[in-house]
């Protein structure tokens, strides 16, 4: 049978024929089903790719290769906004513990088990099989491609790698989850014990743990009308006004990493700052796209808080009641959904009530958290090892291969910017804000390295280079409706390159630079040399025509040139204005001042 030819758009209460019973393949090397514990060796992941039996060396190619694998400008500046006065208030009777779990997508092209795609889908259920949705006789298969991007992420978290690791099933029964568990890690982790320093401030925030897992599908709840169909805003929240659910299997078996932080940070600030610093490192890894409006990055967050000062008999409190935050769509709405937990509960503390284990949603119309669900205990899900799928254990050799494949990330490139080029700490994190951004500033740094004249240097084309990008370019492009960074724009390397060179002998002012930008960001122009020229915007640096500009303001101002002669030297600034204002702002501003001072102080 044709499997392209069978078409699984059915999604609940469907019964398939018999799928053949198939030992268990790691994309081409076959795996004895095993498990931790049971009498079968388990397989080794070695550094050329292939697999090997401990006991029967089995190795052959991998057949499941992977096709295609601002808040802030920067996430490092301090977040002042309106209300951060009370919070302020608060966190000086109240300390904040926050927690962060973090699912990202990794970039695969396949599912974490089958070899169904990964692509965003428009229509629901076409990228399913009967391994995705969970039919009988059918058996997990690994993706390599998830493996490898799990370890490259612990490694750049600065996280303990295992050298043997296996999965689990989390089991528990909601439509979302066709097999009622979900092929997880639990007590051996792909990655542990790793951190991520905050770039404002240096602070480490501690990774506990990574680990791989499988997503689930997507569910939405119909409530009165058939056109008024709303997603949930959290897995396993149906309403109870629902008059039915949809599934789309889509998403379902899609590789997720779970990333779990220690509690470490104090505020809204701080977790809000913690997720786009992550964000980051896996985007240069190209671990993910993490982006969080189309789901590749969610955030949940855990806060408790509790009183600073000892109780009258000296006891220290120990941390509060937890409360779980979810539906957090944005850096802005985790600070401002954290910052709202914090004040809530300390006005429950502070009117004698106690907080809650609860699970809360955040209201970004409102402003506001929600109740969920009241948690009375741990969820047990009866965590097993996963029979169908045998122990990992990763070569040495193989995790090294992964370790030197990581490209140099954001917090090496902020401190070589820093280090090598004189940037300052502010603009180092704008040209890190992402890998476009990045890519580009390095590109514009190789055009103005190939002819560095002798009155300059590369540092300092490297900080005109970064000025105008963390600058003028920045505030364009958030200005543009439809540009995420440089990249989004007609404006090239070569081009700045070349704006920097002008500036730099004197062709163009940085007046002129800066009323250039929006064309050359919005236009297709191939020299900025050819478009100045065309324009007639050159400097003008011609001694006798500024003398000539100078007379005529001195004429008209004696005033202020007597004045000046008699000690009132400020008003050198005024006319330098009027001269270069005159010039329609193409005189050279440092020959115009010069020449000014010379007029004014000779006496005629």
């Amino acid at each position: 049978m044709d499997r392209s030819s069978l078409s699984w758009r059915a999604c609940v209460g469907f019964v398939l024929p018999w799928w053949p019973l198939r030992r268990c393949f790691w994309r081409g090397a076959m795996l004895t089903s095993t498990t931790a514990t049971s009498k079968h060796p388990p397989v080794r992941l070695c550094s050329n790719g292939a697999l090997v039996n401990e006991r029967h060396s089995l190795s052959s190619a991998w057949l499941h290769a992977s096709a295609t694998e601002q808040r802030n400008k920067n996430g490092t500046a301090s977040r002042r906004r309106k209300g951060a006065e009370a919070i302020d208030r608060v966190l000086e009777r109240y300390a904040a513990t926050v927690g962060v779990e973090v699912h990202v997508q990794l970039a695969t092209a396949t599912k974490a088990y089958c070899g169904c795609s990964t692509a965003s889908a428009s229509e629901p259920n076409i990228h399913i099989c009967p391994v995705c949705t969970g039919q009988p006789g059918t058996l997990p298969v690994p993706n390599r491609k998830m493996v490898e991007l799990a370890v490259k992420a612990g490694l750049a978290l600065r996280c303990r790698i295992a050298s043997r690791t296996k999965f689990d099933r989390k089991n528990y029964f909601y439509a979302d989850t066709p097999k009622n568990f979900q092929i997880s890690q639990y007590d051996m982790p792909i990655a542990e014990e790793g951190y991520l320093e905050l770039p404002s401030t240096g602070k480490r925030i501690s990774i506990r743990r990574a680990h791989m897992e499988e997503d689930s599908a997507k569910m939405f709840h119909t409530v009165g009308p058939a056109d008024q169909e709303a997603s949930v805003a959290a897995a396993g929240t149906a309403s109870s006004e629902a008059s039915y659910s949809l599934v789309d299997h889509n998403r379902a078996g899609v590789p997720l990493l779970e990333i779990v932080t220690g509690p470490d940070m104090e505020s809204g600030a701080e977790a809000a700052a913690f997720g786009e610093e992550l964000q980051r490192i896996l985007r240069y890894a190209e671990i993910s796209d993490c982006n969080m409006q189309d789901g590749s990055l969610r955030v949940d967050v855990n806060i408790s808080i509790r009183p600073r000062v000892a109780d009258e008999d000296g006891t220290h409190h120990g941390l509060g009641t937890k409360v779980e935050l979810k539906n957090l769509n944005s850096f802005n709405a985790i600070e401002r959904a954290v910052d709202h937990e914090i004040l809530r509960q300390a006005a429950l503390l502070d009117r004698g009530e106690l907080v809650r284990q609860e699970t809360r949603l955040w209201d970004e119309r409102e402003q506001a958290t929600k109740l969920l669900r009241v948690k009375e205990e741990a969820s047990d899900y009866r965590y097993f090892p996963e029979p169908d799928i045998p122990l990992l254990v990763l070569e040495p050799a193989q995790i090294e291969a992964w370790r030197a494949a990581l490209p140099e990330l954001p917090a090496e490139k902020r401190r070589r910017y820093m280090d090598q080029l004189g940037l300052s700490a502010y603009d180092a994190g704008i040209l890190t804000t992402d890998p476009a951004t990045t890519a580009f500033f390095e590109q514009t740094i190789n055009y103005l390295t190939e002819d560095v004249a002798k009155t300059s240097s590369v540092v300092d084309r490297a900080k005109a280079a970064a000025n105008w990008i963390a600058g003028d370019i920045a505030a364009h492009v958030k200005q543009k409706a439809n540009a995420d960074s440089v990249a989004d724009t007609t404006l090239s390397p070569k081009l700045l390159a070349e704006l920097v060179v002008l500036i730099e002998d004197g062709t163009i002012s940085g007046k002129i630079a800066k009323e250039l930008i929006p064309a050359l960001m919005e236009t297709t122009c191939s020299s900025v040399r050819a478009l100045v020229e065309a324009q007639g915007r050159t400097q003008i640096r011609d001694e006798a025509t500024i003398i000539e500009l100078i007379r005529q303001v001195m004429h008209e101002n004696p005033q202020n040139v007597q004045a000046y002669r008699q000690g009132k030297t400020k008003l050198a600034g005024f006319f330098v204005g009027q001269v270069m204002k005159r010039g329609n702002g193409r005189l050279d501003p440092v020959l115009t001042q010069q020449l000014v001072s010379e007029l004014l102080s000779r006496e005629e």
